[in-house]
């Protein structure tokens, strides 16, 4: 039986990843699928698996939901020495099928061309790896730059425009351990998306005849430069190789943290958790002078952010 890996990202691919040398006539698939807490997610691979069934009678399709946050870890063993507990699909981001494509099979040649025809060859190329197409789009999330508007505002600070702005703000609204500036995730936590996003702000990231963009770019290293600088400067979180997306959103919600980079899941999660401290207000309202400091702490506490789009030259 084939191996499959389900991806998502920038744009999130399905991947058929390690071949046991069995035809495509599969009996049994396990797909394994990451809890992001995004709305809907859940009913779209109902959809998907229940339309598959459909014109598959013969696949058996059994579904599993695992923590985001353990993405990483499960990745990185799946394509190492646990590749044999690799589930048939999963969904991983497609910088990581970049990163660990050798461990993944080509989709069959029938197949590619069905999908050629059926998708925009720029979103494909996110799948392809050595000349061959290794997964298709699950999700297409665009990067953004999430920031509480709250502070900018208490700052006197405008929205930057520019790679170099960025850095500046970071560093103005940093008070660590209070607030910091810029969440900046751990590598393979979301750091190559937010390191892609400063680089392309930077300069021109040209491919190569191969279709490669090589990390040696200028742009690349010009962005290093502006991280570590804005570390030096206290800019960022401490100990960046270690923070996920995830804490680095929760950090916001708690008004200490200025600006993330982060798909549309960022807000999501803020929505979220300024629900949750409605609700306590609500509760600690419900108790008058009882909850009286409470709920005062629980006004002060309101989550107030925006969206606005990456920095650009």
């Amino acid at each position: 039986m084939y191996r499959v890996a389900l991806t998502a990202a920038v744009a999130a691919t399905l991947v058929v990843a390690s071949a046991s040398g069995q035809a495509w006539a599969a009996i049994n698939l396990q797909v394994a699928l990451w809890e992001t807490g995004v709305a809907g997610q859940r009913e779209c691979m109902h959809e998907f698996v229940r339309a598959f069934q459909h014109d598959n009678p013969d696949v058996i399709i059994c579904t599993e939901w695992r923590d985001a946050r353990d993405a990483d870890e499960w990745v990185r063993r799946w394509t190492g020495s646990f590749r044999d507990h690799a589930p048939d699909l999963t969904v991983m981001t497609d910088l990581w099928l970049a990163e660990y494509y050798r461990e993944t099979v080509a989709l069959p040649g029938d197949l590619q061309e069905e999908l050629i025809v059926r998708l925009p060859e720029s979103i494909l190329a996110r799948g392809t790896h050595a000349h061959r197409l290794r997964g298709v789009p699950w999700t297409v999330a665009t990067d953004a730059l999430y920031y509480r508007s709250d502070l900018f505002a208490e700052a006197g600070l405008v929205v930057p425009t520019t790679a170099e702005e960025l850095a500046e703000c970071a560093v103005t609204l940093a008070d660590p351990p209070k607030i910091y500036g810029f969440g900046m995730p751990g590598s393979g936590l979301g750091g190559e998306n937010v390191l892609h996003a400063l680089a392309s702000a930077l300069g021109d990231m040209a491919p190569d005849e191969a279709g490669c963009v090589a990390p040696t770019l200028p742009p690349f290293v010009e962005a290093l430069g502006l991280l570590v600088g804005m570390q030096g400067r206290g800019g960022l979180q401490p100990e960046v190789l270690t923070w996920s997306e995830v804490e680095l959103a929760d950090l916001m919600a708690q008004g200490r943290l200025g600006m993330m980079v982060g798909r549309p899941w960022v807000n999501a999660a803020l929505l979220e958790a300024d629900r949750e401290r409605r609700r306590k207000l609500a509760e600690a309202e419900a108790l008058d002078e009882v909850g009286a400091a409470r709920a005062q702490q629980l006004r002060a506490a309101k989550i107030e952010w925006a969206q606005a789009p990456l920095p650009r030259t």
